[in-house]
């Protein structure tokens, strides 16, 4: 009796899990989502009485702004969290958003629009309103994933190699990756296909291989009539950035000011008033200076972050008109950012020296002469799609 007893009782809690399961997923295949709404969205009911979400007044803008501002492929994840966290962007308990969640909000589709659970097989369109739209969040996906250019500096592990995996082998195709080579009394730093099928694999000496990007780099000609529309397209940047940093160190401010009110009513409260214990003063006290300090440091980050535009004009025409110099001098990070920027599709090396099909629009296309044997003929090239 008590194996049937318990067997009647572990059957009816299936049964429930299968009738729940079962609810659960006809609400989402109705497109409405019954769960904890997530960060940028709110718990609210339709006007039939149904539970759904709708954009929260508040977070819901910073949260477009993130998806819009990261889809450019021009900042990394981190620069585009510390934005949206300076404006404002606050997580569960008031807390600053950590990395690890905005890296799961930025993959999420609920913020398109899509109701997407892989373990109750569903991928409908919601019926509740999108922060953003479903082309903004495919260029973040293709961004996340490489599909798309972006100009942000790769990670990599040994500085040694700033070109590893942005040159590729001129045989297979595939990107070189980079080694030291132990030698008689020492090691030499190597560029090397790794492709075991490769029929003429590339080994050449980082020292070399390097000393002959930057001769490849001196056959950039910047074109004539990006020059002359260099100063105005520089100046509309400018001033986009300049109204970013503007609203940034507005919230700063703004952010600074309640914090230094809510201090001023709470020793008002302490010290005239007796309405707090000590012990509950010093602890509110202790908390509202460490926020002050933070708020202060942010705010005078955020002015020393202001453009000197004549400065920036200056930089940007001197890595037009000497590309090679500039990119000897730069930081292994910055040469990864700046030869991207220059070969949106990467460059080839062979026996024959470095090739490529595309360059950025701003410099003519790099003719050269390729033997007859070889595939890849380098021509003109412009990529409207990588400047957004």
């Amino acid at each position: 009796m008590e194996h049937i007893i318990s067997g009647v009782a572990q059957y009816e809690n299936r049964q429930r899990a299968r009738r729940t399961k079962a609810g659960m997923k006809n609400k989402l295949d109705g497109g409405g989502w019954s769960f904890k709404a997530p960060l940028g969205y709110k718990n609210t009911l339709t006007p039939d009485g149904k539970k759904t979400i709708s954009p929260d007044p508040d977070r819901a803008p910073l949260v477009r702004e993130a998806f819009e501002t990261y889809a450019t492929g021009l900042h990394t994840k981190e620069e585009v969290l510390r934005i949206v966290n300076r404006k404002g962007m606050r997580g569960v308990g008031g807390k600053r958003l950590a990395a690890e969640t905005f890296n799961r909000m930025l993959k999420n589709p609920l913020y398109a629009g899509i109701v997407s659970v892989k373990s109750l097989d569903v991928a409908k369109r919601g019926n509740f309103e999108p922060i953003v739209s479903e082309e903004t969040f495919e260029r973040v996906q293709a961004v996340l994933s490489g599909r798309r250019v972006s100009v942000t500096p790769r990670k990599r592990h040994n500085p040694d190699f700033p070109l590893r995996h942005f040159v590729r082998c001129g045989s297979c195709d595939k990107p070189l990756t980079g080694s030291r080579s132990k030698g008689r009394n020492a090691k030499y730093p190597y560029y090397h296909c790794a492709n075991k099928n490769c029929e003429r694999k590339v080994s050449v000496k980082g020292e070399k291989m390097e000393r002959q990007f930057v001769e490849f780099l001196k056959q950039l000609r910047p074109r004539e009539e990006f020059i002359q529309l260099f100063r105005a397209v520089v100046l509309d940047v400018w001033n986009k950035k300049q109204s970013e940093a503007m609203e940034i160190r507005a919230a700063l401010e703004k952010k600074l000011e309640e914090l230094q009110d809510r201090k001023q009513k709470l020793n008002s409260a302490f010290v005239y008033d007796r309405a707090i214990e000590t012990s509950d003063y010093q602890q509110m006290k202790a908390q509202l200076d460490a926020e002050l300090f933070t708020a202060g440091v942010e705010l005078h980050e955020a002015r020393e972050n202001e453009l000197d535009i004549e400065a920036v004009i200056a930089f940007a025409e001197q890595v037009l008109l000497d590309a090679p110099h500039m990119w000897q001098l730069m930081s292994p990070d910055q040469k990864q950012r700046f030869q991207q920027a220059l070969f949106p599709e990467g460059v080839q090396f062979s026996s024959e020296g470095y090739r490529t099909a595309t360059t950025c629009f701003a410099f003519n296309g790099m003719e050269r002469e390729i033997p007859a044997k070889e595939e890849l003929v380098a021509i003109p090239g412009f990529e409207p799609g990588f400047w957004p």
